[in-house]
């Protein structure tokens, strides 16, 4: 038998349903797309090192990311930009100031302990940094953020 790749869309699938039996056979392979980033800025040559914590608990009161970068200018003014896994709507602009060398992002506390609809809920998020308003980093990093029952069986593996 030949197989057909089309990109395929409701209509089509509503088409083929809507037939009379016999239906041909069909095969249906789901592909996810690249995610286009809503708030895809240029990209400049900065890129994240490292995020530290990379892990946190929900529900947690007081968190400070620090933030490594390529190259640091005082100058700038740096924001980070938390961007949820899961539903790309939930994000998060928090402004971050340059100290010794690495940015410190201090996370509000409506974003940590908030509502479901503006807190942190467990899974993982994608870091960027923006500079002036008008680059973002080439790279991102992951903030995993454990539900309490995560946190809790990793206490108990030690």
């Amino acid at each position: 038998p030949r197989v057909q790749r089309l990109p395929c869309d409701l209509a089509m699938l509503e088409e083929v349903f809507s037939m009379p039996p016999p239906r041909p056979p069909l095969f249906l392979c789901v592909a996810p797309a690249p995610r286009a980033l809503e708030h895809a800025l240029p990209s400049c040559k900065v890129r994240i090192k490292s995020v530290s914590p990379s892990q946190i608990a929900q529900g947690v009161s007081d968190v400070t990311l620090l933030v490594a970068l390529s190259a640091v200018a005082r100058s700038a003014s740096y924001m980070l930009l938390v961007v949820s896994q899961s539903n790309a709507s939930n994000r998060w602009s928090v402004p971050a100031v340059v100290t010794d060398g690495l940015l410190h992002c201090h996370l509000p506390e409506e974003m940590l302990s908030g509502s479901y609809e503006t807190a942190l809920t467990s899974g993982t998020y994608d870091i960027y940094v923006v500079l002036d308003l008008k680059e973002q980093t080439e790279n991102r990093k992951v903030l995993t953020v454990l539900s309490p029952s995560d946190v809790d069986s990793s206490d108990s593996d030690d």
